[in-house]
């Protein structure tokens, strides 16, 4: 449904030309900067980029240590269960939608200003299924699982798949194909399980 939305969204924005300038897309939108001091170089962007990365890793991983943390816990483990123990489900839902959404627009932004462009393209079903994949990969029960499965993935098409473009659909099917299959819960959590299990017959 959330990718049937996107589509939904994507095809608003191709059309509302006077309101995204359609296909054509927003151009000159300004560089990010705070009075005369802007952000230009590869370099400050990097560092700004991983500096807001490790802030919402940081503000993550408090709340899932927090109340409202354990309550979507309790709901991705089990949503009856929690409803029984006195979780507001939906409301909780509502809660981490709202804030995932927050957090697209924050990154969305942040792209915006950097390459001064905007289309409808930029954010077509491919990228939705990228982030998805993202996940998957690195593991949805962890929160590093994103960030390493977003790093993996980026290595992979721009290093490795970038020759093979016309293919992208098909290469990426095929990943999480393999993924759903074999390794369900993620990179991380697999790799995490065997250091884990190799630690405990060392210690034994």
């Amino acid at each position: 449904a959330t990718l049937g939305f996107g589509m939904i969204v994507h095809i608003v924005l191709n059309e509302e030309v006077e309101l995204t300038g359609g296909p054509s897309g927003l151009v000159g939108i300004s560089g990010l900067g705070i009075g005369n001091f802007q952000i230009s170089s590869p370099f400050a962007w990097y560092y700004l980029v991983w500096g807001c990365v490790a802030t919402v890793m940081l503000f993550s991983l408090n709340l899932v240590r927090s109340r409202i943390g354990r309550a979507f816990l309790a709901i991705h483990a089990d949503e009856r269960a929690a409803q029984a123990m006195g979780v507001d489900v939906s409301s909780y839902k509502v809660k981490v939608f709202v804030l995932s959404a927050l957090l697209a627009s924050f990154a969305g932004s942040l792209y915006a200003h950097y390459v001064e462009f905007l289309n409808p393209g930029s954010f077509g079903l491919m990228w939705s299924i990228k982030f998805v994949l993202m996940v998957m990969v690195g593991g949805i029960q962890n929160l590093w699982g994103a960030v390493i499965g977003t790093v993996f993935l980026t290595f992979l098409s721009n290093e490795w798949l970038h020759f093979l473009a016309d293919f992208e659909v098909l290469i990426y099917g095929l990943i999480l194909l393999v993924i759903a299959m074999f390794i369900p819960q993620g990179l991380v959590t697999v790799v995490a399980t065997k250091l884990l299990k190799k630690g405990l017959r060392d210690g034994a």
